[in-house]
């Protein structure tokens, strides 16, 4: 399965534009030829003509014809030079016009800001001429990555500073909302709007935040648009740690829009909703250990208590809401995601989260036609659902290059390859009496003496019922028949959840027109950050028939 021509057209069906462009700069940094490359460099044109990002725009056609001009079929869809050139100056117009409406708002909080660090600095004694650290709103910025941005010649008067909005003066700031209108705060969101579709999105995320401040009780409409606005800043911004926070906000926001008495979302718009926060957290979820456990706890709404999540409103509110079905999600609207289950339970390191790979196979069954050419997939099913070592063997060796060329898994290829090594290991000492030590190091293709070590330290971290033999070179396997009470406990681990699923799915078969209708407003996120959306989202369900018998097939 290729990733740029399986895969990611999948994905960036489910994404805002702003975050597919860091994927097709991936695909064309790992094209193998110049027409792929070149494939790639006109999906992010035709990307960027579609946001706010002119000047951006303009590099990447200027690097295209650097190559060879543009044909008359590569340019169908896209506006001429003189057409963006044109857009550029309304865009930035429009950009002065907000700022200049939002402007008495903004030096009013940087006043309050600006007292609350001298109130401070009195209350330490100190005096401190440093200015608070601050966040430049440049109608101008410059282009230095690959989110590019306006770049235009403005004056000084154009441009404001808005402080590092803590705690403290967001409470500061809550006390003067009456002073302004309520038409201000509604420029305010559009202004962060505008600053996000344009690649500012530091700036973005700062108004963002003084908006909940200054607008507490917020439609839920407006208010999912401002949680996925949020989501998207910090992911661009690549702050891992806030984008998970802003995730668990995101997830237990969908949750009380889901709500059993008088849901706002219907079962396809909760699909939805669940749908997009699992393909927009891929850009997280892979970043660390903390982020890793937390997308395990998520999709198998599992209890945190170790502490997965970065402090306890996130590692401890997963596994309380076991109606959130994010497995079914997975299972129902995005089978293509299992690539990424499955890999985040090979590279986690806690034993008893892979023993959910029973659960993963059995729900690949149901959907082996389609995942056929994932070798990630293809890698567990073999070893798990067939207990066929040397087709998993294969795969792994397959799963190198398939991890290599995907933005999401690229970092993760040796953690996935050792990880891989230790489940066929584990699994030939569960289907062996005696291993041969020469042999085996043979079919992993390492020194015999570096095997040695490394099964012997597999032996003891697997917690195996065995010995090494050092002279014969042997490790003899001491089988211990499963007892009644440890029997019950793994055939009955996961029945709760599937109890609940069948219950979900035959719910929807009885109440399918349930809910409030289709989300109004702009793609995925409400009135706010979805108007710069890929799509209309996930694909709608086939029907609710063939969930409540893939629930039933689960059950028996």
């Amino acid at each position: 399965m290729s990733w740029s021509q399986d895969l990611l057209p999948t994905l960036t069906s489910c994404l805002d534009r702003h975050l597919i462009i860091p994927l097709l700069r991936f695909q064309e940094e790992t094209a193998p030829t110049r027409a792929e490359k070149r494939d790639a460099q006109l999906a992010l044109l035709h990307t960027l003509v579609r946001t706010s990002m002119i000047d951006y725009a303009l590099e990447v056609w200027q690097e295209i014809e650097q190559d060879q001009p543009l044909s008359e079929d590569e340019q169908r869809g896209l506006e001429g030079r003189a057409a963006l050139a044109e857009r550029r100056e309304s865009i930035v117009l429009a950009l002065k016009t907000l700022h200049i409406e939002v402007r008495p708002l903004l030096q009013a909080v940087s006043k309050v800001a600006k007292e609350a660090q001298i109130s401070k600095s009195d209350e330490a004694g100190i005096v401190d001429d440093k200015a608070p650290p601050r966040v430049s709103l440049d109608l101008s910025p410059t282009s230095t990555s690959d989110t590019a941005k306006i770049d235009g010649e403005t004056e000084a008067s154009n441009l404001e500073e808005l402080p590092q909005l803590d705690a403290s003066v967001l409470d500061k700031v809550r006390q003067i909302r009456d002073v302004f209108s309520e038409d201000l705060f509604d420029a305010l969101y559009e202004y962060a709007r505008f600053q996000f579709d344009c690649g500012n999105y530091a700036e973005s995320r700062e108004l963002l935040r003084l908006y909940r401040a200054l607008v507490p009780d917020l439609d839920w409409e407006r208010d999912l648009g401002l949680h996925w606005g949020m989501l998207a800043s910090e992911i661009l911004e690549n702050r891992w740690e806030p984008a998970l926070q802003e995730i668990e906000n995101l997830r237990a926001f969908i949750t009380s829009l889901s709500g059993s008495s008088s849901p706002v979302l219907n079962p396809l718009q909760q699909l939805q909703q669940r749908t997009w926060l699992l393909h927009w957290g891929l850009f997280v979820f892979f970043q660390n250990t903390t982020t890793l456990n937390y997308f395990i706890d998520l999709v198998f709404s599992l209890h945190s208590s170790s502490g997965a999540g970065t402090d306890r409103n996130v590692s401890g509110s997963i596994g309380n809401i076991a109606s959130e079905r994010y497995f079914t999600a997975i299972e129902t609207n995005a089978a293509h995601l299992y690539r990424y289950v499955v890999a985040a339970l090979a590279i986690c390191n806690k034993r008893q989260k892979r023993n959910l790979f029973a659960e993963v196979v059995r729900s690949i069954d149901l959907d082996g036609a389609k995942l056929s050419k994932d070798p990630v997939v293809g890698f567990v099913e073999s070893l798990w659902g067939n207990l066929d070592l040397g087709t998993a063997e294969d795969m792994l060796r397959e799963c190198e290059s398939a991890l290599r060329q995907d933005y999401f898994l690229r970092d993760s290829v040796d953690a996935f390859q050792e990880s891989g090594l230790q489940l066929i290991f584990e699994m030939y000492c569960r289907t062996h009496d005696c291993i041969d030590l020469h042999g085996f190091a043979d079919r992993l293709n390492m020194d015999r003496a570096r095997a040695e070590r490394w099964v012997a330290s597999l032996v003891r971290s697997a917690r195996l019922d065995a010995k090494i033999d050092d002279r014969r070179n042997q490790v003899l396997m001491s089988y211990q028949p499963l007892g009644i009470y440890e029997y019950v406990i793994d055939t009955t681990r996961s029945l709760t959840y599937r109890t609940s699923s069948l219950g979900y799915a035959l719910d929807r078969d009885t109440h399918p027109s349930g809910g409030t209708g289709r989300l109004r407003g702009h793609g995925r996120t409400g009135r706010g950050h979805g108007g710069s959306g890929s799509g209309t989202g996930a694909a709608p369900m086939g029907g609710s028939s063939r969930s409540g018998q893939r629930e039933a097939r689960r059950v028996e």
